[in-house]
């Protein structure tokens, strides 16, 4: 979750006990949480990086208000759109050099280096992370 003024954006949310893309390959969350939607703060964005499970969670997203705005990379396959908007949310295209500004936050899109920048722990297929973001980062959503 990361907070600017009064809005509120999530990045990569996993809202749910577990989570994959199959039943047979399930995650349980450790340590284990429950997390109350409820008690968060208003959400003024969900920020998708890419389609990997750990990133890319409809049973958690499910969870979401529709009325809640999804930021998905244009890189990311039809089948992560369709299914976004299946879901009812309003899906944003956005991509790598582009800026997003919401309410007080402002985020710059970018896709990591690991060619020169070997460091950089993700695979090469990220399409989008955000450069910098002028907020204040919190350090989970609201828990019970």
């Amino acid at each position: 979750m990361i907070e600017a003024g009064s809005t509120t954006l999530l990045v990569d949310p996993l809202l749910a006990e577990d989570f994959g893309h199959t039943l047979r390959n399930r995650f349980t969350v450790y340590p284990p949480r429950r997390i109350d939607v409820g008690r968060m703060p208003p959400l003024h964005g969900v920020l998708i990086t890419h389609e990997h499970e750990d990133h890319f969670d409809p049973p958690g997203l499910a969870r979401l208000p529709r009325t809640v705005p999804v930021f998905l990379s244009a890189r990311a396959s039809v089948a992560a759109h369709r299914i976004l908007a299946e879901m009812g949310f309003a899906v944003e295209r956005v991509a790598p050099g582009q800026r997003v500004t919401r309410g007080d936050l402002v985020l710059d899109l970018f896709t990591p280096d690991h060619v020169q920048r070997p460091e950089v722990d993700e695979w090469r297929c990220c399409p989008s992370w955000p450069a910098t973001a002028r907020a204040t980062a919190a350090s989970s959503p609201r828990s019970t």
